[in-house]
This record gives structure tokens, C-alpha cells and sequence, in this order.
């Protein structure tokens, strides 16, 4: 996700061209969220796939809309085969 928050084209390979238009619509602080818990999960020593998985079911106090795009990101890395 990194420099994705800014630029959502860096990652639409990744996580497919519907999630990309979901992330691109998307607040910053919504993306901002988003990277945060993703971010956060990884530094707790959680794999990556598995935090694509688990991250909108974060106990974080985030907001819907964030839980809406990680839920996305998981949809669309799914149905792309994984990373």
C-alpha cells in the first residue's frame, strides 16, 4: 500500500481494477486508516497475506469506510490469485 495513499494507481495491479476505483474514490483519511492498521499488524510480525485477511476486522478505532476498503482489498487480491 505505501505510496498508494497518494498515487492509487501504484497498487491497481495488485488489488484489481473495481478495489482500485473503490480506493481512488476514497478520503485520504479513509486510505490513511487503512495503511495505518495494515501497517500495524505487519510490525506485530503477522504475514502479509494473513493481514490482507484480518485487517478490517481490526480492534483500532477506525471507521467504517476504512473497514470497507480493506475488506475491498482482500475481495479483489482474492479474486486476483493472491500477491
Amino acid at each position: 500500500m505505501d505510496g498508494g495513499v497518494l498515487n492509487p494507481d501504484l497498487n491497481a495491479e495488485v488489488i484489481g481494477s473495481e478495489t482500485s476505483k473503490v480506493w481512488t474514490k476514497s478520503r485520504l483519511r479513509d486510505r490513511i486508516e487503512a495503511v495505518i492498521v495494515h501497517e500495524h499488524l505487519e510490525a506485530r510480525g503477522i504475514p502479509h497475506d494473513e493481514v490482507v485477511e484480518r485487517a478490517a476486522d481490526t480492534d483500532l478505532p477506525i471507521g467504517e469506510n476504512a473497514r470497507r476498503i480493506l475488506r475491498r482489498i482482500a475481495e479483489g487480491i482474492r479474486r486476483r490469485g493472491g500477491r
